[in-house]
C-alpha cells in the first residue's frame, strides 16, 4: 500500500483517549467505531457539496422543514408545548417550547439534521451501488469478525485501488424496517418532479424513523445512537469529541427532533381542527418517544445531553496560547505559528499597501514616490468644528499642495485619462473600477492598522473610529 493510502486510514482503537470522567463508558463509541476510520465516517457525514446536487437540494428541503415544524408552535396551545418542552413524563416544564432567539442557532441546529439527512442517503446509495453491481450489502455487519480490518485490507476492492471509504458506514449502520424505502422515496421524489409540499411530506415521513425510535439493549442497533457516534467525530482535531465539546451538538438534535414529532404527531395545516381527542393522542406519543426513561432514541439523547452539560460546567478553562523555543513559536489551539512568519506577512502587507496606492490609484512608478514625517503633522484636538482633521489644519499644508497633486498625477497618466470622456464627463464603467480599487486598498488599510497600531482593538471598536470631527 503506498504512502498516500496509508495517511487516509485513520483506524480507531481502544483505547483512544485517556478518560477522567466515564464518558466513552457512557457514549460507548469506542468499542463501536473500534476498528473503523473515523475520518471516512466524519466524511460520509459531511453536508452536501457543490458536487451532489440532488443532497443540496434535499438539504435545503431539511432547512425549510426545520421552520414549517417551529412556525407550528406558534399555533399550538399554551400547555402543549409546555408539555413538548418537558424531559419528565408527569411533569410540565415551566416554560413553553417556542422559536430560538438567535436566527443563526436554528440554522446551525438545522445543519445536524441535514448531515443525519445526508449521511444515511449516501450510505443507502451505497448499498444500492453494491446491490446493482451483484455484490450483497444487505447483512454486511454481520460478517464484522471475517472482514479484514487492517489498513492493507482497506485498500479498495482491488489491489492497489481507492479506499472504499464507505466500507465502515455501510456496516455499522443497521437500519430499521421500512427506513430503506422511505429513503429511496426521498430520493425519487427529488428526481420525479413532485411539488415542493409532498417532497417535504416524504422527507418528514423519513425523518420520522430517526425520531420514533426505540433503543434497548443494544443501543447501537438503532440507526440514531450510531449517528450520534459519528456526530462525535472531530475530524479537524483527529480526536472524538468529550461531553464538554459535545453537548451543544446533541441539543440542536434534541431541539429538531421536538419539532419534527409535533408536526408528525399534530400537522400545523390541521390545527383548526384539532380537538382533545388529537391532543390527548400527543401526550400518549411524547411519553413513548420523547421523555426521558422511555427507552427512545429522545431519552438516549436527553441523558447524553445532561451529562455533557455536567461534564462542561466543570470542565476546567484549559488555556489556547503557549509559546515555544524562547517565544519564537506560539501554539494556538494546538496550531503551531512562526512569529518570525507573521511579521513577514505584516511587511509584506505594508508593502502591498504602499504598492496599490502608488501604482493603482494613483498611477505613479517608483521615481515619484516620497515620504512624509507623520511626526511632523499638526493635530490638535481642542479644534472642534464639524468636518476638521489633520488634513485641513493649515499648518500641514495638505488641504491645497496635496489635492492639487493627486489630481494632477491623475490626469497626467495614460489611464486617468481614460476616466474623462471627450466631453469631459466621468467614464462610468472607469470610474466604478478605480472605485472599488479604493476598496480594496481600504480593507488592506485597515488590515494594517490592526496588526500595527499596539494593541488590537475588536473590530466594531476599530471601525467606529473618527478621523475627522463629528457633530459632537
Amino acid at each position: 500500500m503506498d504512502d498516500r493510502h496509508r495517511r487516509e486510514l485513520d483506524m480507531i482503537e481502544a483505547p483512544v483517549e485517556t478518560d477522567q470522567t466515564d464518558w466513552w463508558k457512557k457514549t460507548g463509541w469506542i468499542e463501536h467505531l473500534q476498528g473503523s476510520n473515523k475520518r471516512h465516517l466524519a466524511h460520509a457525514a459531511r453536508l452536501p457539496a457543490k458536487d451532489e446536487p440532488v443532497l443540496k437540494q434535499i438539504a435545503n428541503l431539511v432547512d425549510q422543514l426545520v421552520e414549517q415544524c417551529v412556525e407550528g408552535l406558534s399555533t399550538l396551545p399554551q400547555e402543549l408545548r409546555r408539555w413538548l418542552k418537558s424531559v419528565k413524563m408527569s411533569e410540565t416544564d415551566q416554560r413553553p417550547m417556542g422559536r430560538l432567539q438567535n436566527k443563526e442557532s436554528q440554522a446551525r441546529y438545522s445543519g445536524y439534521v441535514k448531515r443525519l439527512v445526508c449521511y444515511s442517503l449516501r450510505v443507502l446509495q451505497s448499498v444500492d451501488g453494491l446491490d446493482a453491481a451483484g455484490i450483497d450489502g444487505e447483512d454486511e455487519w454481520v460478517n464484522v469478525q471475517a472482514m479484514d480490518t487492517t489498513e492493507e485490507g482497506q485498500v479498495g476492492p482491488q489491489a492497489g485501488g481507492p479506499p472504499d471509504t464507505m466500507a465502515d458506514a455501510r456496516r455499522l449502520l443497521r437500519w430499521k424496517d421500512g427506513q430503506k424505502e422511505k429513503g429511496r422515496a426521498v430520493l425519487q421524489s427529488m428526481e420525479g418532479g413532485h411539488d415542493e409540499e409532498a417532497q417535504l411530506s416524504t422527507l418528514l415521513a423519513f425523518v420520522e424513523t430517526f425520531v420514533f425510535s426505540k433503543v434497548y439493549h443494544e443501543p447501537f442497533d438503532c440507526p440514531t445512537v450510531h449517528f450520534l457516534a459519528v456526530l462525535g467525530i472531530d475530524e479537524e482535531n483527529d480526536r472524538l469529541r468529550t461531553g464538554n465539546d459535545y453537548s451543544y451538538r446533541i441539543a440542536g438534535l434534541v431541539y429538531c427532533f421536538r419539532v419534527f414529532a409535533l408536526e408528525a404527531i399534530l400537522p400545523s395545516e390541521r390545527r383548526a381542527t384539532q380537538g382533545p381527542d388529537d391532543f390527548e393522542a400527543f401526550l400518549e406519543q411524547r411519553k413513548e418517544y420523547l421523555t426521558d426513561g422511555s427507552m427512545s432514541v429522545m431519552s438516549t439523547m436527553i441523558s447524553l445531553l445532561a451529562y455533557g452539560k455536567y461534564l462542561a460546567m466543570n470542565h476546567g478553562n484549559a488555556g489556547a496560547i503557549f509559546w515555544e523555543k524562547e517565544d519564537k513559536v506560539m501554539k494556538l489551539h494546538g496550531m503551531r505559528i512562526v512569529m518570525d512568519k507573521v511579521k513577514s506577512m505584516v511587511d509584506r502587507s505594508i508593502a502591498d499597501a504602499e504598492d496599490l496606492l502608488w501604482e493603482r490609484l494613483l498611477w505613479t512608478d517608483g521615481t515619484d514616490r516620497f515620504e512624509m514625517d507623520i511626526n511632523a503633522l499638526e493635530d490638535d484636538m481642542s479644534f472642534r468644528k464639524r468636518g476638521s482633521y489633520f488634513v485641513t489644519n493649515r499648518q500641514n499644508r495638505l488641504m491645497s499642495s496635496w489635492e492639487d497633486k493627486t489630481v494632477t498625477w491623475i490626469l497626467a497618466s495614460r489611464r486617468g485619462r481614460k476616466m474623462r470622456q471627450e466631453d469631459g464627463s466621468w467614464h462610468t464603467r472607469r470610474v466604478k473600477e478605480y472605485l472599488r480599487e479604493v476598496d480594496k486598498f481600504q480593507e488592506l488599510l485597515l488590515f494594517c492598522m490592526h496588526v500595527t497600531g499596539g494593541q488590537p482593538a475588536r473590530g466594531l471598536e476599530i471601525l467606529s473610529l473618527r478621523y475627522r470631527n463629528g457633530l459632537s
